[in-house]
């Protein structure tokens, strides 16, 4: 799992949204528009605060316009097409392998049995 990903010349470091909603809505995103959800994935994992690197666009709670607002954004300040999809992609995998498996909340509800006498 990508913890950056590059756009041109600039790295990015990936932050995972605080929100797990906002991450599953990433994900349930791309079966509607999969390039429009990993241009979202990179802008709510956008990890630049700097003056010149901000993306400056705060998630609104609409995938798919997001999306469609970083990629706009993106490509005036004169990045490829190519070089966005590509690390949307990225933000997107990175997104989607944080949320909870089945298996993994499987292997948490039987972490540890209650010691005999604790329910009681």
């Amino acid at each position: 799992m990508a913890e950056s990903v590059t756009v041109g010349d600039l790295q990015i470091p990936l932050q995972l949204p605080d929100s797990m909603a906002v991450r599953e809505e990433i994900r349930l995103a791309a079966m509607d528009n999969r390039h429009r959800a990993s241009w979202a994935a990179l802008g709510v994992s956008w990890g630049l605060d700097s003056e010149d690197h901000r993306l400056g666009l705060p998630y609104t709670g609409d995938v798919l316009g997001y999306g469609a607002r970083v990629f706009d954004l993106l490509i005036g300040r004169g990045y490829t097409a190519t070089d966005i999809r590509l690390a949307g992609l990225e933000a997107w995998v990175f997104i989607v392998g944080s949320l909870p498996t089945p298996e993994g909340v499987e292997a948490a509800e039987d972490f540890s049995e209650a010691p005999p006498g604790a329910l009681t």
